[in-house]
């Protein structure tokens, strides 16, 4: 089977022309609602690679002037040994649940 981008476009653009304005009402809802539920952690992600400063002076949407990692490193600096803690019950945890998991599925199946 050979993909050909023209055609894939052409089919795209084809089933755009065909939907109806009930269908063109429910995704411009459904894409303002993703945003809507994406702006609390777009908001976080980009005020975490501000400096303070630029924390304070600036809106908590619009990207920094200068990008820093410098909250990352002072976090990791601070909470390195409880994150390598709360790593190695998370691992732990979830391989006894697929492990233990596996082996009660597999006395279902049988």
């Amino acid at each position: 089977m050979e993909l050909n981008p023209v055609k894939i476009v052409n089919n795209f653009v084809n089933s755009l022309k065909e939907m109806t304005l009930n269908q063109w009402l429910t995704y411009a809802v459904l894409i303002f609602l993703v945003v809507i539920f994406l702006l609390p952690l777009w908001s976080s992600v980009v005020s975490s690679l501000k400096s303070i400063d630029d924390v304070y002076a600036t809106s908590p949407l619009l990207p920094a002037s200068e990008i820093t990692f410098s909250p990352y490193v002072e976090a990791m600096a601070e909470l390195g040994q409880p994150m390598v803690n709360s790593a190695i019950f998370t691992i732990g945890g979830t391989l006894g649940s697929v492990g233990l998991g596996s082996v009660i599925g597999y006395g279902f199946a049988k």
